[in-house]
């Protein structure tokens, strides 16, 4: 999320809007540009004005800049006591604001809690220039320095016992607007480095329990590009006329999370770096995202001893997901990838003092496929309503558990047929129809599972697991899957159209 920032702080900055725009080689001047800000804020439903403009030579300044963009559930406002365009001989536009920009933001949401936050952003050692001509207008940007503070915040008119803040150094990018889609909503192009980012907060909750949160990320770079009016538009997210991507990525991470209390704690965090992607085009979303090489520390008084250490290769994510309605099948995918996940001999030895389990690191991978058909923007289904979606199939592309000595593996492909729209006759007596039933899944599963009987012996062996119920799991091992090896159980189970089960050929349902 902190990443998220650079780029829109850099065009805050510009615009007070967050408007911005490629470079002809033609003078661009003060008041075409101030001009253009105004057109692309009307072009994207927003508003910009001024309280009051004057010339001064080559110079224009803007005196009491308020940029207000609205959402159906709120606003945001920001608001610069001044900005000042000044022409350049070489035909370019240097853009100066006030060292503070202040952002407000405001939710009123028809069923929640209503709340208003107020926000600073200082900056030191700013340059930022305008170039080309509108509606095509590139701004290249650098500072020093960015601070972003939380002044205040409320919720229900109550104020709320926070301090948040964020520090970035060493910024530098480039942003660029052009004329778009021919719909008058502009195209966006940005990219954005940050040599740290530095974030801090404390607070309490309801109760009086105190909290603070430290993290910090090396390295950061952000890039972007959007059409079709997606900024301010909350309609454009389920909109298939809309294209947006992006990525980020950074280095070394840290992060200190505190509790306070005898209940409480301390989570410690570091990471060798990350990144992360996103893709909305013809109305579906795709992330992807990755850390690497994680180390976690825990300690609390509830933990004896001292802190817990733990530390995992990878956390790996994706997914695509329709948010646009469609009469059409559209692409589904969910992937989980937890790889090299190891704990400290401490907290082995709480649960296994014999070092009788073997230490292997753990993992677990879930890489899942299919199609789905959605019948309602996403942003408006009601989660009981089952015919707001429909799955058409599902493919299990790969699954890996591994822990202790045991694995597991498989795979399959289901397809659901579609649910029926005839609802049964209610009862005798009663007026309630009885709804129809969901869609039986059909296809096959492979699975195939190593060592579990040895990890069973051991589980024994340690006193985890008594005897007898180690019997029982290795009948109703025996039920649904074959032994095709020393230590090796096989299991295919399938699953017909009629809702019977077997496995291995056997039914068991």
């Amino acid at each position: 999320m902190s990443v998220a920032v650079p780029s829109r702080t850099a065009i805050s900055l510009a615009c007070a809007a967050g408007l911005l725009p490629a470079a002809p080689a033609a003078a661009l001047t003060a008041d075409a540009l101030w001009q253009a800000w105004q057109d692309q804020a009307t072009e994207s439903e927003q508003e910009i004005t001024a309280a009051e403009t004057s010339r001064d030579g080559d110079a224009l300044t803007l005196s009491g800049v308020r940029s207000r963009v609205t959402y159906p559930d709120g606003s945001a406002t920001v608001m610069l006591d001044r900005i000042v365009l000044t022409e350049q001989d070489d035909g370019s536009v240097t853009v100066d604001p006030s060292p503070v920009t202040r952002l407000t933001t405001e939710a009123a949401p028809e069923d929640g809690e209503s709340s208003t936050t107020e926000i600073e952003i200082a900056t030191t050692d700013l340059s930022l220039v305008a170039r080309g001509q509108p509606p095509e207008i590139d701004y290249q940007v650098e500072a020093g320095g960015v601070d972003i503070t939380l002044t205040s915040m409320t919720v229900d008119g109550e104020p709320v016992e926070v301090e948040a803040g964020a520090t970035m150094t060493g910024l530098s990018g480039d942003y660029l607007v052009e004329s778009g889609d021919g719909t008058g909503n502009p195209a966006t192009t940005g990219q954005m480095s940050v040599d740290a980012v530095a974030l801090a907060a404390t607070g309490a909750d309801d109760e009086g329990t105190g909290f603070s949160l430290e993290a910090t990320y090396e390295d950061v770079a952000v890039e972007s590009f959007g059409t079709g009016g997606l900024f301010g538009n909350a309609d454009a997210l389920v909109s298939r006329d809309v294209t947006a991507g992006g990525a980020y990525s950074y280095g070394a991470t840290s992060s200190r999370f505190s509790v306070e209390g005898p209940e409480g704690g301390t989570l410690a965090t570091q990471s060798e770096g990350g990144r992360s992607e996103y893709d909305l085009s013809d109305g579906n979303l795709t992330v992807d995202g990755a850390m690497r090489n994680m180390t976690f520390t825990a300690e609390s008084p509830q933990l004896p001893g001292p802190p817990v250490e733990a530390s995992i290769d990878e956390i790996a994510t994706r997914f695509t997901f329709p948010l646009a309605p469609s009469d059409e099948q559209r692409d589904i995918a969910l992937m989980l990838n937890l790889d090299g996940l190891t704990v400290d001999d401490q907290l082995w030895a709480m649960v296994d003092p014999q070092g009788i389990l073997p230490r292997t690191p753990a993992r677990l991978k879930l890489d899942l496929a299919g199609r789905m058909t959605l019948n309602e923007a996403l942003s408006e289904i009601d989660p009981e309503d089952e015919s707001a979606a429909t799955f058409d199939s599902l493919t299990i592309r790969e699954l890996e558990l591994g822990f202790a000595g045991a694995e597991l593996s498989g795979d399959g492909d289901l397809t659901f047929q579609a649910p029926s729209d005839d609802a049964a006759e209610p009862p005798e007596g009663t007026d309630d129809m009885i709804p129809a039933a969901p869609p039986m899944p059909e296809g096959q599963i492979n699975l195939t599972l190593s060592g579990a009987n040895a990890l069973m012996d051991d589980l024994v062996t340690l006193g985890v697991l008594p005897e007898d119920q180690v019997m029982g799991a290795r009948m109703m091992l025996g039920l649904f899957a074959e032994s095709v090896g020393d230590d090796l159980l096989r299991s295919r189970i399938r699953l017909g159209p009629d809702g019977q089960v077997t496995a291995n050929g056997q039914r068991i349902r």
